[in-house]
């Protein structure tokens, strides 16, 4: 039998729907992508960055975009997070960091042309990456 986890705040749906990345379920750390059904299709295991928090698809659905404590140049290290794409290989790319707290988030546009960062902090600014 197949064990279902019910989906945490760290889950997400592609645009396309047919999958759910998940992070906080598997006790390795590792990003799991289900099906719709709950099954897990494959785990994703990244190396130096462990346990990542917020989870959210890229708009080709070939890779995540996951929030990782710590920083670029010390993951484990000083108050900070880490914006990670990570393919589903495994394939990790640091894309940003915040010291403004220990979680942050992106959410592709449709296009994936643009990407929309999130961090917990009271400061506001707009910033243009592109070829991400």
């Amino acid at each position: 039998t197949t064990e279902i986890y019910p989906l945490s705040l760290h889950d997400a749906l592609p645009i396309y729907g047919s999958r759910i990345a998940m992070t906080g379920a598997d006790p390795e750390g590792r990003i799991e992508i289900r099906s719709l059904t709950g099954q897990i299709e494959t785990r994703i295991e990244m190396k130096e960055w462990l346990n990542p928090l917020t989870i959210d698809w890229a708009a080709d659905g070939k890779s995540v975009f996951v929030s990782n404590p710590g920083l670029i140049e010390s993951p484990s290290g000083p108050i900070g997070a880490t914006l990670l794409r990570v393919d589903l290989d495994g394939d990790v790319h640091p894309l940003w960091e915040t010291r403004g707290g220990r979680y942050t988030w992106a959410i592709a546009s449709p296009d994936g042309k643009y990407l929309a960062i999130r961090e917990p902090a009271t400061e506001r600014n707009a910033w243009m990456i592109e070829n991400f």
